[in-house]
């Protein structure tokens, strides 16, 4: 690819011609406190007074983010971020710059005026987007830049994320990696011509100058430029997604035999990764990846994998023993910038925090390792306590930065420590979590565990269990102390994708961790997003909920993770008002994004984003045509990160909805999306690591504690006994199904049996329910049959502690009338005591 070379900075600073007059009477009654941005001609800069000029009033004084400031505290500009329902966006709605949001707006004025486009994309807990902020953007002299030469338009990437997508594309083509906040050139049509991330102050002035010279006496060939690199981030966009509804070389993957190698595959990887030392399968700068983890332990729910296992588990513990977990108030930070764990990132995001009390809640059903059912719990009791809204459902992200410090809120000095514990408790805490005078973060301490509970009893002679009361009592000191604390910024957006990702967490770990409080958190932020997100009438879901009011059309994440977390909801409760709920966004889903030609599902809709509506509320009109917002590329997201791309998660609903109804065209469906996601599949199996879990459920079965046989018809949860090593499996045989019993009377009858697959457990004794003899229509000979609400009773035994989980096996052929269907086997995991 030929870049295009934009010379030397030039560090020179354009002297600013500021306006002296213009404003006009009706703006000066709005707000004459509001000077015009410097730039702009006077009769602009009026219209974007009146406009906005109200919103400003209504603001709260230290609401905003600026250095422009009037004698009396108010803003001194104002531009049209501040009608915007997004916290990031409102935070430079008072920058000198002219910035339009994402929409047509901005690009008809482009066009208009055939200037070049500056994009920004970050979102309000990112860093660096703060330090460019006060670098930049609240630069009168760059902002005059910005306003004479250029259409500027700023992006929330967590209110676009198919926004986000293409253009970090570009941006990793430019330059090699990516990152926030992304700062791109694009011609009046959308397309980039140069891009990269943060820019210091002086570079960004110099560059802003050459770019605009280079438009001037070269537009022809930087439009070429911006073709070449649109065909570029079309072709990388497009490349995951193979033809296989029309039995392209994709196709092949949608089969038993195929997805078995593919998991075999990306295990091999994984271990050829595993860093022995450290824990994790990646170097630094290092992400938990969620979807990788979520993957390799259903591998080890499924068989028995040492090595696998022994690398999971380190890796778990290395984690939660470091800085990117905050060992005082529990949560995830999003990465280490270290390989050690140690040195965060400091924001923490809502989907970490509900992918990683997933990944830890599972960890602690596979290992029954208490120290990660604690992890969980702390993680989740974290969102519960600090990052619900009122509603019941959950703020997006808090900061990095405190104030205009990295992590201060979270870093501690041996001094703090003593007056907040006293001398003695906080000798003892510092010595636990390895703090120094010279501290390990700018002369603080990010604390983490150099060494396990096991290893901190051993050598005081004390209990794990004497180790961790101590330290919780002390933990809770500390959480009240840094209470008091300039605190993070809370962005209190409310995304819908990234509630759907709490709920099912919450949802599932309510079973595995046995917290009642985690159902009912589940089911009113359910329930929330039911009544609130979803305009059924008019077929739509909303992405962004935010002071009450909902914004942004859903993109396809967040029709995919609300269903997944309906079918978590009907799963933990049994109630059929989840799953017709799923099946209705499901549908819904279908319409809107399913490619009919080649398979899978888009990003974006049918439906485009409407910029037409009243940006004064807040509110969008009826959502309309999608041509006047320029896109490169309809992109489907099929890369597992951090998050399990929307694509993957819309395989394991389809499964699930298949195994739970029986409806035929869900298995179509399916088939026909992991066809077209072969391409990605076979080139990375780890890349797509959480759609190849729904493929093995598909072609192997769930596994779970909670089950389904007969389209739905049989469900089947097993729940520890009351005494230890019993279990109980409850049926749920909805009429006029029935199974056959343990003990049949015709030898080629399948009965139904319990046993254990693999692992260190053995059954020591079942007892199975009385049978009925039925006599059918069809025969003459009585049938021993069980249906209605039945419960196998048993008792297992681990001949290790802390190995594999309990694998119950369960086979029966369900009948009803006139049919019986063929004998199926579901392997049930064991819920923890």
């Amino acid at each position: 690819m030929k870049k295009l070379s934009l010379g030397p900075c030039l560090g020179v600073f354009i002297t600013l011609i500021m306006l002296m007059s213009g404003l006009s009477a009706l703006a000066a009654e709005v707000q004459s406190a509001l000077s015009p941005l410097p730039g702009l001609s006077a009769d602009q800069a009026a219209r974007l007074i009146s406009r906005y000029g109200k919103h400003s009033q209504e603001q709260a004084d230290d609401s905003f983010h600026t250095l422009h400031r009037n004698a009396d505290g108010s803003a001194k500009y104002v531009n049209a971020l501040i009608a915007q329902d997004s916290p990031y966006l409102q935070q430079h709605s008072h920058n000198p710059v002219n910035w339009y949001a994402w929409g047509e707006d901005a690009f008809t004025r482009a066009r208009l005026e055939n200037k070049p486009i500056f994009l920004s994309i970050g979102y309000s807990t990112c860093h660096w987007c703060h330090v460019m902020a006060r670098e930049s953007f609240d630069n009168e002299g760059i902002a005059y830049l910005l306003n004479q030469h250029f259409i500027s338009i700023k992006v929330d990437r967590e209110q676009h994320p198919d926004v986000d997508e293409i253009y970090m594309t570009g941006v990793q083509l430019i330059r090699g990696q990516g990152g926030w906040p992304m700062s791109n050139f694009l011609t009046p049509e959308g397309k980039p011509f140069y891009a990269a991330t943060y820019f210091p102050i002086d570079e960004f002035s110099g560059l802003l100058q050459k770019v605009h010279k280079v438009w001037v006496a070269q537009e022809s060939r930087v439009r070429s430029d911006a073709d070449r690199l649109s065909e570029q981030i079309k072709t990388i966009l497009s490349a995951g997604v193979d033809a296989g509804v029309a039995g392209g070389k994709g196709a092949e993957v949608a089969s038993a035999r195929f997805t078995s190698q593919l998991v075999d595959r990306g295990v091999s990887i994984a271990l050829q990764h595993y860093q022995t030392e450290a824990g994790g399968f990646s170097s630094a700068p290092k992400f938990p990846n969620e979807s990788l983890l979520l993957f390799l332990l259903d591998q080890i729910k499924r068989q028995d994998r040492p090595a696998l296992l022994a690398a999971v588990q380190h890796t778990l513990h290395r984690m939660a023993q470091g800085g990117i977990y905050d060992q005082v108030g529990g949560g995830f930070h999003r990465y280490s910038v270290d390989d050690q764990w140690l040195v965060p990132h400091f924001e923490k995001m809502l989907y970490n925090q509900a992918m990683l009390g997933r990944v830890y809640s599972d960890a602690y059903q596979v290992t029954g390792q208490q120290y990660f059912a604690q992890i969980s719990r702390e993680t989740l009791d974290y969102v519960l306590r600090d990052m619900r809204d009122d509603a019941g459902c959950f703020y997006s992200a808090t900061d990095a930065d405190s104030g205009d410090e990295e992590g201060r809120f979270f870093v501690w000095t041996p001094q703090q420590l003593t007056q907040s514990l006293g001398a003695a408790d906080a000798d003892w805490l510092m010595a636990l979590y390895g703090v120094s005078e010279q501290g390990n973060f700018e002369h603080a301490n990010i604390l983490y565990l150099p060494h396990s509970y096991a290893e901190v009893a051993r050598r005081q002679k004390v209990s794990v269990d004497a180790v961790y009361q101590r330290l919780s009592k002390l933990k809770e000191t500390l959480y009240q102390q840094r209470q008091q604390r300039l605190h993070p910024l809370l962005d209190k957006k409310i995304i819908t994708a990234w509630n759907g990702m709490m709920v099912t967490t919450l949802a599932r770990g309510s079973n595995v961790l046995s917290e009642q409080s985690y159902i009912q958190a589940a089911l009113r932020c359910g329930e929330y997003l039911y009544q609130h997100h979803w305009d059924q009438s008019a077929g739509q879901l909303w992405r962004i909920g935010w002071q009450g009011r909902v914004s942004i059309p859903a993109v396809h994440e967040d029709y995919a993770y609300l269903v997944e977390a309906m079918l978590a909801l009907y799963d933990a409760t049994g109630d059929k008002l989840w799953l017709e709920r799923s099946k209705i966004l499901t549908e819904q889903m279908i319409v809107d994004f399913w490619d009919a030609k080649r398979g899978g599902f888009f990003v974006v809709g049918n439906a485009s984003i409407d910029t037409k509506g009243d940006s004064s509320s807040g509110m969008p009109d009826k959502a309309t045509d999608t041509t006047v917002i320029p896109s490169i590329v309809r992109a489907k997201s099929t890369s597992d990160a951090s998050i399990p791309s929307s694509n993957s998660v819309a395989l394991h609903i389809l499964q699930q909805l298949w195994e739970r109804t029986g409806e035929i065209r869900y298995r179509q469906y399916f088939k026909q999306s992991l066809s077209a996601m072969g391409g990605s599949l076979k080139r990375n199996p780890l890349g797509t690591a959480y759609g190849l879990v729904a493929a093995n459920n598909f072609y192997e079965g769930s596994t779970g504690t909670v089950v389904y046989f007969a389209e739905g018809n049989i469900v089947a949860r097993l729940r520890a006994g009351d005494e230890k090593d019993r279990f109980n499996l409850e049926l749920n045989i909805a009429p006029p199904w029935h199974i056959n019993s343990d003990r049949v009377l015709q030898d080629q009858l399948i009965p139904t049996q319990v046993s254990v697959s693999g692992g260190t457990w053995w059954v020591d004794s079942v007892v199975y329910p009385q049978a009925k003899e039925v006599v059918m229509d069809f025969q003459s000979q009585p049938l021993r049959l069980l249906d209605g609400e039945i419960s196998i009773e048993g008792r297992a035994i681990n001949s290790q502690i802390n190995t594999y989980p309990l694998r119950l096996q369960l086979i029966l052929q369900a009948c009803e009338h006139d049919r019986c269907l063929l004998p199926n086997t579901r392997t049930l995991l064991g819920a923890r005591p």
